[in-house]
């Protein structure tokens, strides 16, 4: 479901590169923008003004309170924010909707996307995918957890235009509605059980990348890896 933020209040949880894009992209839609984040104030202040956004959004920094969330209409969370995190559970009790910066930067995103995700070689599969695309004449903006975020680029793209996406977990845990044309899953090797309970939390969350494709989208898979063949 489209979520409209014009004149409604968005919170971001977790400033950082990604909550940074997500802030530019809400005002540009017309909304107001509160970021909660537990770095120092200095940090954080540092972050704004080298982002061009000092006075432009309300900020709490050192902790996330209950009070500074309650009055959102939305959450927007950054990749490294868990979906169990305090302040996800405190919009929840108010019943405000929460999505993940790749979900958010999606519902506003006019044209295909490539998302590959994987253990290992996501960054190179990625570059080397948005390179053969643009070789073949196509438009192609190249973001995701390679370093360059979703929501920096979805109102200059044009439905002709490709975006080529990587995606970790982390980013597929908060996903709703997102729908890759065509989804790539490269490989799968223990990782990230400081945030993953255990390895199938770990691969159910990557394997969320397919969940709402259809007959009409294309899913590539390692044939050689046994998980994929389940």
């Amino acid at each position: 479901m489209h979520i409209s933020v014009k004149n409604k209040i968005v919170t971001i949880v977790g400033l950082g590169r990604s909550g940074i894009a997500s802030a530019k992209l809400i005002l540009q839609l017309g909304g107001q923008v509160k970021v909660s984040d537990s770095a120092s104030a200095k940090k954080i202040q540092q972050s704004l003004i080298d982002s061009k956004l000092e006075k432009k959004i309300i900020v709490e920094s050192g902790q996330h309170t209950k009070e500074f969330i309650q009055d959102s209409d939305l959450l927007v969370l950054s990749p490294g924010v868990r979906f169990d995190a305090q302040p996800v559970l405190w919009a929840r009790e108010k019943n405000i909707p929460v999505l993940g910066e790749i979900e958010f930067a999606w519902q506003h995103c006019p044209c295909g996307v490539v998302a590959i995700t994987g253990s290992n070689g996501k960054t190179t599969t990625a570059t080397v995918t948005a390179e053969i695309l643009k070789t073949a004449g196509r438009s192609v903006a190249l973001c995701g957890n390679i370093g360059s975020p979703f929501s920096k680029y979805v109102l200059g793209l044009k439905p002709t235009d490709l975006v080529v996406l990587e995606v970790s977990s982390f980013q597929m845990e908060t996903i709703e509605t997102f729908k890759p044309h065509v989804a790539v899953f490269l490989n799968f090797s223990q990782n990230h059980l400081d945030r993953h309970k255990d390895l199938e939390e770990y691969f159910t969350a990557k394997a969320r990348i397919f969940m709402n494709q259809t007959s009409e989208d294309f899913a590539i898979l390692d044939f050689n890896e046994p998980r994929h063949q389940e």
